[in-house]
């Protein structure tokens, strides 16, 4: 009996902005490149960055979710699996490419312009906030009377 495992996971950063499209059937996919870098010495002895960059499919709600929180420069780590897909090019000749079925994509870090975008809580004014921040009197109990 042959035993056959398709799980892929990897880490890396997009390398362009998330867009949502919509198929006829009403499913929605964004399509992701994930820049994963790998080092190997070269034949000096230098490490040398090299980059593989990684299509992504992914589907349903976690697809929105992508598109809105993710941007260029995103860290994602993606958990799938792999499918080959087949295509015949505009001049006939058959074409493939491996990519990843997302099942779960972690958000791991938001690029800059992500982050300058996020709205800061408004500051409350110092007196209403130094009487938000005490707590209610207790009624009969002191801070010593507290068993912890």
């Amino acid at each position: 009996m042959s035993v056959s495992i398709n799980r892929v996971v990897i880490g890396g950063h997009l390398c362009f902005d998330p867009e949502l499209t919509t198929l006829a059937s009403g499913r929605v996919v964004t399509n992701l490149r994930v820049a994963v870098d790998d080092r190997e010495r070269d034949a000096a002895g230098v490490w040398q960055d090299r980059p593989s960059f990684v299509d992504v499919a992914v589907w349903g709600a976690q697809a929105e979710s992508c598109c809105a929180h993710l941007a260029k420069g995103s860290g994602v780590a993606v958990d799938g699996h792999l499918r080959q897909e087949q295509w015949q090019a505009k001049d006939g000749t058959p074409r493939s490419a491996l990519k990843i079925v997302a099942e779960r994509v972690q958000f791991l870090s938001a690029p800059a312009s992500v982050a300058a975008e996020k709205p800061q809580p408004a500051a409350a004014p110092s007196a209403q906030a130094a009487q938000a921040a005490q707590p209610a009197p207790t009624a009969g109990f002191a801070d010593n009377d507290i068993p912890f």
